[in-house]
């Protein structure tokens, strides 16, 4: 299972590893790559049946909803800016400014 704080932690690395000069537009292209699929794979597990509830589970569902429609990139033609731009756009659904 995949939690939302691991998401937040990832987007978060990727934010980070974008604003690193000298860039490695290999490393971002392939965090790039993946962060759309772990969105959508806690969304999927969060909106489960058998899924544990908590208090704040319905605020980080928003979250992470509203991160992954930030995020609009097609994985194998985007380019590293591209996915700076929209991944700091989703970091900053997690309340980060």
């Amino acid at each position: 299972m995949i939690s939302f704080s691991e998401v937040e932690n990832r987007v978060r690395e990727l934010v980070a590893e974008s604003h690193r000069r000298p860039l490695d537009e290999k490393l971002v292209l392939e965090k790039g790559a993946a962060l759309p699929v772990v969105l959508r794979l806690c969304i999927s597990q969060m909106n489960a049946g058998h899924s544990a509830s908590y208090p704040e589970k319905s605020k980080h569902l928003k979250i992470l909803n509203a991160a992954s429609e930030s995020i609009t990139y097609k994985t194998n033609t985007c380019t590293a800016e591209e996915i700076r731009i929209q991944v700091n756009n989703a970091y900053m659904t997690f309340g980060v400014h």
